[in-house]
């Protein structure tokens, strides 16, 4: 007789919008019925899915869910770089050399690094990734300083949620000192712990 228990892991899948928590449980599991282990899972109460949640218990449409799967989950302490990926490490766009090769960022520095480059790369720039980016900048040069905070701080949002790799941007910190705006963020990634203080300024 085996008394090897077979692990059980779980994988993090986006909700549609519109979709209720039943329709996400039967499209990710075949089950419409295995909803309460999802809402469980995921801390959720009614009505567990909105478009503007207006409380912590209730995700956004958009937003991914903890799922069970069929095997164990890679995770960021496990395999950072399966969960973040790894990239060409960059400095203010130039490449950088360390004996001969090209450095490369990996596991949540990559995350960080990829964040950055959506935030600082306004949306339509790139021609092939039309909606790849973030408005932020189309903020600078409204007289209402207050007004631009807040708007500058959605944007930033919704950019880093645009990331698969986000689970949730729980806080950003907005501050005005004359012309200059700056815009604190925590976010959150499908793996690990958050990221707190990914810091901008506009001018």
């Amino acid at each position: 007789m085996s008394f090897e228990k077979k692990l059980k892991g779980y994988r993090y899948i986006a909700t549609f919008w519109g979709e209720t928590i039943q329709k996400f449980a039967a499209r990710v599991m075949g089950d419409a019925a295995k909803w309460v282990e999802i809402a469980n899972l995921n801390n959720l109460m009614p009505p567990y899915l909105a478009a503007e949640p207006d409380s912590d218990r209730v995700a956004a449409y958009g937003d991914m869910l903890m799922v069970p799967a069929a095997k164990s989950m890679v995770t960021v302490e496990s395999d950072p770089d399966a969960v973040f990926g790894v990239d060409i490490l960059l400095n203010r766009g130039a490449l950088l050399v360390e004996n001969g090769d090209i450095k490369t960022v990996s596991g949540v520095k990559n995350y960080v690094q990829a964040i950055r480059h959506r935030v600082e790369t306004d949306t339509g720039e790139l021609l092939f990734h039309r909606d790849y980016g973030c408005r932020v900048r189309s903020v600078i040069g409204l007289n209402n300083a207050y007004s631009a905070g807040m708007i500058a701080g959605s944007y930033i949002k919704a950019a880093i949620k645009s990331d698969v790799r986000t689970k949730n941007v729980p806080s950003c910190r907005v501050g005005i000192a004359g012309d200059v705006i700056s815009i604190d963020v925590d976010a959150v990634p499908v793996s690990g712990r958050p990221v707190q203080s990914i810091a901008w300024e506009l001018k």
